[in-house]
């Protein structure tokens, strides 16, 4: 597995990763709740303008397939952080995770935010992220329940 930076040539799959994994958290979200989340991600545009102002990190598998995306904004936000579920539980997020945490610290980051949906927080909570609150956000007019989160970095 490598993790590389991004390309604009990799917006076709980080869409596919992105859908697929949200597409998986039916465990966690009913039908409405995906699809509108499904939805407002699925601009290819818009996730490019987003990639672009952030610090973005790809996993790649030894075959070339993209197997997980993480995006780092300069006020310490983990913006986008998606692992193609043919992926997950297999360290992939792990290793994401960690290249995001380097990068913060590089930029002399304290911490790093995020807001985790209920099917991530687990792992985030695993890693050393505190729950700030839970909250629901208006995704499509959907309310969709996730938590933000903090991790303390140590500089």
């Amino acid at each position: 597995m490598e993790i590389r930076g991004y390309s604009p040539e990799d917006i076709e799959n980080i869409h596919s990763v992105i859908q697929r994994s949200v597409r998986a958290a039916y465990a966690y979200y009913k039908t409405d709740q995906i699809n509108a989340w499904a939805a407002a991600l699925d601009d290819k545009k818009m996730l490019q303008n987003r990639l672009a102002k952030s610090d973005v990190k790809i996993a790649v598998d030894n075959g070339g397939r993209t197997a997980g995306v993480a995006s780092l904004l300069n006020d310490g936000v983990l913006d986008l952080f998606y692992v193609d579920p043919c992926y997950q539980r297999k360290g992939v997020g792990s290793r994401l995770l960690l290249e995001i945490e380097k990068s913060a610290l590089t930029d002399q980051l304290n911490f790093i935010e995020t807001e985790a949906s209920v099917s991530a927080f687990s792992f985030f909570k695993g890693k050393g992220f505190k729950q700030i609150r839970s909250q629901h956000k208006l995704v499509q007019e959907i309310s969709i329940k996730n938590y933000q989160m903090c991790k303390k970095l140590n500089n």
